[in-house]
């Protein structure tokens, strides 16, 4: 899987963003502690303002993709600036830590299991939903993105948490990933799609775009099973019960990363009033031409809040 709005919304905006961010992190400290686990975080540790002004009354939450173990906030701010052309004087931009940035010496030595990594994952999606109400109780307008990695991460919300922002916009992401992909996964193995539909094997994490030249092997294998933590799941039963219709739901046609929706998957999102904006483009094609297209329909007719193209 792979990486989430960064090129214009960063289509699989990610993608690069995890291939500079894997190849960054060969330069990781290796004093890591054995002993050191999981611990819950402040909100103040949570959330990462990246720009704008916090006294708006909207605010955009990035759930980043990759998984990545370094918060790629540069990048982010520009893809904003620069492809979605969000207004800043109208938006407060920011993203949200997952447990991988946040903890992030945990994974560059110590390999984790699948059932780590699934515990890993829930604890990422508690931290996007405390930023969501956290921003919900100040009276905020809250819209959530996702790309690839990222719209797994908000899927779970969703699943766990039930609807309670204002509006998501979801790219590149899967409902029922395949079993042998996720399972390939798990393993810190990885499969990609040829034509958005067939499985095939994939040489290893930089050819599935998860970067990998230069980083160690335990970090990128442990990045491969957060990102099957999420993928095993079974969404379209998780949220045939929660309320999708603020939801903007992109994906490719020809998507090599986490491959096209299947008529199983659009049938449902159609069912469950889901707007969904297709693309007949690869995986980060997709997410750079359509983040600023799906933020637009989920913002309505707030046309302030973009800048001209």
């Amino acid at each position: 899987m792979r990486s989430a709005l960064q090129y214009r919304h960063t289509g699989m905006l990610y993608l690069l963003l995890t291939l500079l961010l894997f190849n960054s992190c060969v330069g990781f400290s290796h004093n890591m502690n054995k002993s050191e686990g999981y611990k819950t975080p402040s909100i103040e540790q949570i959330i990462i303002p990246l720009a704008g002004r916090q006294s708006s009354n909207i605010v955009l939450i990035d759930a980043q993709g990759g998984p990545a173990p370094l918060l790629l906030s540069d990048m982010t701010k520009m893809i904003y600036r620069k492809y979605v052309r969000i207004n800043l004087r109208k938006v407060f931009l920011v993203t949200v830590h997952q447990t991988q940035t946040l903890y992030s010496k945990l994974f560059q030595r110590i390999p984790i299991t699948f059932e780590m990594a699934k515990y890993y994952d829930m604890k990422t999606t508690r931290m996007l939903k405390d930023a969501v109400v956290y921003f919900k109780a100040k009276g905020k307008k809250v819209y959530v993105i996702g790309i690839s990695f990222g719209a797994f991460v908000v899927e779970q919300m969703l699943a766990s948490y039930g609807n309670i922002a204002d509006g998501y916009v979801l790219i590149v992401g899967r409902l029922n990933m395949p079993d042998e992909v996720w399972k390939a996964f798990a393993e810190g193995e990885f499969k990609g799609f040829q034509d958005g539909t067939t499985v095939i094997d994939l040489d290893g994490a930089q050819q599935a775009g998860m970067g990998g030249d230069g980083a160690p092997e335990v970090l990128v294998r442990n990045m491969a099973k957060l990102a099957a933590g999420f993928g095993y799941h079974r969404y379209i039963r998780l949220l045939k019960d929660i309320d999708l219709s603020n939801v903007v739901y992109v994906y490719g046609k020809q998507d090599e990363q986490v491959g096209a929706l299947t008529k199983q998957e659009i049938d449902f999102l159609t069912m469950k009033n889901v707007t969904i904006l297709t693309s007949k483009n690869r995986h980060e094609e997709t997410a750079m031409q359509y983040a600023r297209d799906a933020l637009i329909n989920i913002l309505g007719k707030e046309k302030e809040l973009f800048l001209s193209p």
